[in-house]
């Protein structure tokens, strides 16, 4: 049985468990982030944990462990699940914790750190690109990676048959944000535009940005339009499960030269 890490304790995942008064059950209070593994060390790991704690920052929440405990009980966590290599992420997890009340979260966090597996994406995904749609939205504290991912979940359920739509990119007046579970680009006449504003600015984002500029590239990070993404020669998307995958069709329509 895999094990897990669960308010400072070392648990079989069967018994991982936080309570039903819990504010991130109850009112959907709270943050997470997600390292992928390679070489069995967590990838760009100091830049995740800054990551989360602007999150945790965001919701007035406190992360129980220091950033050298927090790493030390993730190498742990590797450890007594066997030599992790890659296809393997560490999730780690804070809600507001339990709550008398049941409403306000009462300064008693809880922690997880969990080891997942996540499948590669074919080959195909890179070489041939992707389809994505667009849905109308802004998240809540869209600068904190929180919780609540309803409105993408409640499009997969609503439109079952669009399976084959690799992602949902949100827009909000006329402006392109961000995917949701990515960050997104557009290239015109080789300069990279991306929004900052209203988004969680993701860690392979922040990579993206520093390579291009390093090669070369001019980059913009500034808002977007719907109509200049449409437009764009390319758009590709970035996340720490993804790396960057081309987009060839936004609602159908093809980007470029697909």
């Amino acid at each position: 049985m895999p094990t897990a890490f669960v308010n400072g304790e070392f648990v079989s995942l069967d018994k991982a468990f936080i309570y039903v008064r819990d504010t991130g059950l109850l009112r959907g209070y709270g943050v997470f982030d997600v390292i992928p593994i390679f070489g069995g060390e967590p990838f760009l790991y100091d830049r995740h944990r800054n990551q989360f704690e602007k999150s945790a920052k965001a919701l007035e929440l406190e992360i129980p462990l220091s950033k050298q405990d927090h790493y030390h009980t993730i190498q742990e966590l590797l450890k007594r699940n066997g030599n992790i290599q890659k296809g393997f992420s560490i999730r780690s997890l804070l809600t507001g914790g339990y709550s008398e009340g049941g409403f306000l979260p009462e300064g008693k966090e809880s922690f997880c750190i969990l080891l997942e597996n996540v499948p590669l994406l074919q080959e195909a995904v890179y070489i041939k690109g992707v389809q994505v749609e667009t849905l109308e939205h802004k998240r809540d504290f869209a600068s904190a990676k929180t919780t609540n991912y309803i409105k993408a979940l409640h499009f997969r359920r609503k439109y079952p048959e669009k399976k084959d739509v690799f992602e949902i990119i949100y827009t909000h007046n006329g402006q392109m944000l961000e995917a949701s579970t990515s960050n997104i680009f557009v290239v015109k006449d080789s300069v990279l535009f991306t929004p900052k504003d209203d988004i969680f600015c993701g860690t392979t984002r922040s990579v993206v940005i520093e390579l291009a500029k390093e090669y070369g590239f001019l980059v913009k990070e500034i808002p977007v339009s719907i109509k200049e993404m449409f437009d764009a020669d390319e758009v590709f998307l970035t996340a720490s499960n993804k790396a960057l995958v081309p987009v060839v069709t936004i609602d159908e329509k093809q980007i470029g030269v697909g």
